[in-house]
C-alpha cells in the first residue's frame, strides 16, 4: 500500500514540474492581415521580418484571407516588410517585441503602385496586444541605468511595470512572493 502511495505522489510531482515548465517561454509571437485599398484581403502576399542586431529574418506568405503569422519569434526590433504583385511594397520599423509578447498588427493595407515603390511607417499608435490576457514587460537597459534603486534586488525593478503592487506587510520587502501583477495571486509571477 505504501508502495503505491509513493508511486502516486511521485507521479502527481512529475505532472506539476511538467505544467509548470510549460507554462515559461521566451519567445513571442507576430501576427496581422494585409488588405487593399478597398479592404479586400491580399493572399499570397510575401512577408518578412528582420532583427538586424541578431540578424534573424523570417518570412511568411497571407493565406487566402490575408492573415499571417509568426508564431515563434525571438525577442528584438524587427522591421517588417510586406510584398504582393501590383502593389507598393510596405515597411514598418520599429516593432518592439518582448519575451511572451502576442504583437498583433491589426490590418495592414498595400497601396497600388510599382513593386519598386516602398510606403515606410515609422511613426504610429501604440499596437495593443488583445489577443489573449497575458502581459509581459521587459526593462529596457537605458531605464536600468537611468533608475535608482536602493540596494541590489532586482525585485524593485518590477514597481516600473504597470499594473504591479508590492505587499510591504511582509519582513523581507524584496522578496518575489511580495509582488501582485495585475489582481493575480503573488504566486502566480514568472521572472
Amino acid at each position: 500500500m505504501k508502495r503505491v502511495a509513493r508511486l502516486s505522489l511521485l507521479l502527481m510531482f512529475v505532472m506539476l514540474m511538467c505544467m509548470a515548465g510549460s507554462a515559461q517561454t521566451i519567445s513571442g509571437s507576430i501576427a496581422g492581415t494585409v488588405t487593399d485599398q478597398a479592404g479586400a484581403a491580399l493572399g499570397g502576399a510575401s512577408v518578412k521580418i528582420v532583427e538586424g542586431a541578431k540578424s534573424i529574418t523570417l518570412s511568411a506568405t497571407t493565406d487566402s484571407e490575408g492573415r499571417f503569422v509568426f508564431p515563434t519569434v525571438t525577442p528584438g526590433t524587427y522591421t517588417l516588410t510586406i510584398e504582393a504583385s501590383g502593389f507598393k511594397r510596405a515597411e514598418r520599423t520599429g516593432l518592439l517585441l518582448v519575451a511572451n509578447d502576442k504583437l498583433t498588427l491589426g490590418d495592414i493595407t498595400l497601396d497600388v503602385g510599382a513593386t519598386s515603390e516602398t510606403v515606410t511607417v515609422t511613426a504610429e499608435a501604440t499596437v495593443v496586444q488583445s489577443e489573449s490576457a497575458e502581459r509581459s514587460y521587459a526593462i529596457q537597459g537605458e531605464i536600468v541605468q537611468n533608475i535608482a534603486v536602493n540596494g541590489r534586488g532586482f525585485v524593485n525593478l518590477a514597481s516600473i511595470a504597470t499594473g504591479v503592487v508590492f505587499n510591504n506587510n511582509v519582513a523581507n520587502s524584496d522578496a518575489i512572493t511580495n509582488v501582485s501583477a495585475n489582481g493575480l495571486r503573488t504566486s502566480a509571477n514568472n521572472l
